[in-house]
């Protein structure tokens, strides 16, 4: 049987209903996610209400940076540890909401954490980073000329000190929302199959995926199709290769079935939160 751990990532743009509807159909499946969500919509009205229905004893909630701006990303790469007091801030803020202490970040974007970042995160008592996407090819990301992950193991490893590294699935592309999109059904069904075949041969299988909470919802506005322009061939940073955009899926309808049948492929298999796949791989 392999490990999975499924992590849905919010952002500013998120419905409330979207959200909502994502929640239900996990909990109606006990299919337990780590949500992880910028800090700083724990403050937006229209947001909080449905983000603390989230905290309902299935799922784990974590923290995905605190506004999840270029800057954050920025820092999370760059900064020293006096620039990076944001990490300290979201902390206090998901402690005031929620009324305990996150255990799981992962950085926007999948972007590069340094050695200060990591450092912090233990101080505040992270147990767990899903930042890594191993042997991802930047070309094909938002920043096509860095490569931080492309030599970091395929496992669940401690990346410093006891705060365990549970990488998304990745093989150049990560095993997340955008490739499905782009990928689309049968692409995403066979890209999945390889990370399962690659898990059964482990001795520690692991499979960790990305998804939106707008992936599970059939209904609603499709995203607008990306003008077509040559440019768009031209990596650029941020942002890499725009070009993607034209094949994407935009189709809410569709999107969600192939998210259902994603999770559908997974049956049988033994779903975890971050939190809960700690536990396994570090036994107290």
């Amino acid at each position: 049987m392999i490990d999975i751990t499924l992590t849905i990532d919010i952002h500013a743009m998120d419905r409330p209903e979207d959200i909502r509807y994502c929640n239900s159909w996990l909990k109606n499946k006990n299919i337990p996610a780590t949500f992880l969500i910028p800090t700083a919509l724990l403050d937006t009205p229209h947001l909080a209400p449905c983000l603390k229905e989230l905290d309902n004893g299935l799922h784990e909630i974590g923290t995905h940076a605190h506004h999840h701006s270029d800057e954050e990303k920025y820092l999370l790469q760059k900064g020293s540890k006096d620039s990076l007091g944001f990490l300290v801030e979201s902390h206090k803020r998901f402690i005031d909401f929620f009324g305990y202490p996150p255990k799981s970040f992962r950085s926007p974007t999948w972007c590069y954490v340094n050695q200060q970042a990591f450092e912090i995160l233990h101080e505040l008592g992270y147990q767990i980073d899903a930042s890594a996407t191993p042997q991802r090819l930047g070309i094909f990301s938002p920043y096509p000329k860095q490569n931080p992950w492309l030599k970091t193991k395929r496992q669940p490893f401690f990346i410093y000190k006891n705060l365990l590294e549970i990488p998304t699935s990745c093989l150049i592309f990560p095993l997340g929302s955008p490739s499905f999109h782009t990928f689309r059904k049968w692409g995403s069904s066979l890209f999945l199959k390889t990370f399962i075949w690659e898990a059964q041969i482990l001795h520690n299988p692991v499979i960790n995926l990305m998804l939106h909470a707008d992936d599970f919802v059939p209904t609603g506005p499709s995203q607008p199709k990306s003008p077509k322009r040559l440019s768009d061939l031209i990596p650029r940073t941020p942002g890499g290769i725009l070009a993607k955009h034209w094949i994407r899926e935009t189709d809410r309808y569709k999107i969600s079935q192939i998210t259902y049948g994603l999770i559908n492929q997974l049956h049988g298999h033994s779903f975890n939160t971050l939190s809960s796949l700690y536990d396994k791989v570090c036994p107290k």
